[in-house]
C-alpha cells in the first residue's frame, strides 16, 4: 500500500516538475500582487495619481483604502475570481475530456457494486 502511494507521488512530481502549470501559477499569483501593490501605491498620494490620469479614476473606483486591509480586501477579490476561472476551466476540460472520448456513458451508467 505504501509503495504504490510512493510510486504515485513520484509520478505526479515528475509530472509537476515537467510541467509549465507551476510557473504560470507562480507568474499569476506574482502578477496580482504587483497589481494590487500599484493600487496601493496609486492610492496612496493623490497628486501622484493625478499625474498618472486614467488609472487615478480606475483606483478610486475600486473604492479602497490604502492601508493593510484594503489591499488584503483586493487580493481577496481576485483571488476569488481566480478561483472562480479556474474551477470553470477544470469542470469543462475533465467533462470535456470524456465527452470527446466517448466515455460519458460509462460515468452515468455504470453501477457500483455492494460491498457486504
Amino acid at each position: 500500500m505504501i509503495r504504490g502511494y510512493r510510486a504515485a507521488l513520484a509520478v505526479e512530481a515528475l509530472k509537476a516538475r515537467r510541467s509549465n502549470v507551476p510557473l504560470m501559477i507562480c507568474v499569476a499569483v506574482t502578477g496580482a500582487g504587483c497589481i494590487a501593490g500599484l493600487f496601493m501605491f496609486i492610492l496612496s498620494d493623490p497628486a501622484r495619481a493625478q499625474r498618472l490620469g486614467l488609472l487615478r479614476q480606475k483606483a478610486n473606483l475600486s473604492g479602497l483604502a490604502a492601508d493593510w486591509t484594503g489591499l488584503l480586501s483586493f487580493l481577496a477579490q481576485i483571488l476569488a475570481i481566480a478561483d472562480l476561472m479556474l474551477f470553470s476551466f477544470i469542470i469543462t476540460w475533465i467533462f470535456g475530456r470524456e465527452a470527446v472520448d466517448g466515455t460519458m456513458r460509462y460515468l452515468l451508467a455504470l453501477p457500483c457494486p455492494a460491498r457486504p
